[in-house]
């Protein structure tokens, strides 16, 4: 058994979240078309049909991605940088709905949906940072550190 790298298991948990949300998205698609048509962002509303279900599609696709990035270190580092771009997507939503004013119910599945505007800010904030870090690899960083020789002046 291969040691888990940490790019491995942000992916892992990004796996578990994006599976988890886009199940419960689908087993429940009438309540997420009706709680996107509540948004007070007129662009969602004009779409709500389509995102109903293209979100929890592209969740689960992200997914599977992710996982065959995992099992065989192909499009790991594509699915990463396609799931920082749909959960940057998301924090701008969050965003918007908080700014909003509107005590309007979270559109997301599970557990998830219990959290509130900010909780939701904040932990989408948090998994945009774990991305970022599995992303950036330290190790090219390190080696060109330690390849530079510093003079003092």
């Amino acid at each position: 058994m291969k040691d888990l790298k940490f790019k491995e298991i942000i992916a892992t948990f990004l796996v578990l979240l994006f599976s988890y949300t886009a199940a419960g998205k689908l087993l429940q698609q009438a309540r997420f078309l009706f709680q996107l048509r509540l948004s007070p962002l007129p662009q969602v509303v004009s779409y709500a049909a389509i995102l109903s279900w293209s979100v929890p599609v592209l969740e689960a696709g992200i997914a599977i991605i992710l996982t065959v990035g995992i099992v065989t270190g192909r499009f790991l580092n594509k699915g990463l940088r396609v799931s920082l771009l749909l959960m940057a997507a998301f924090e701008i939503y969050i965003t918007a709905m908080f700014f909003s004013g509107k005590d309007l119910p979270c559109a997301c599945g599970g557990i998830i949906s219990l959290m509130s505007w900010r909780g939701h800010m904040i932990f989408n904030a948090l998994t945009i940072i774990l991305i970022v870090l599995a992303l950036i690899d330290f190790s090219k960083i390190k080696s060109r550190v330690a390849g530079k020789k510093y003079s003092r002046v």
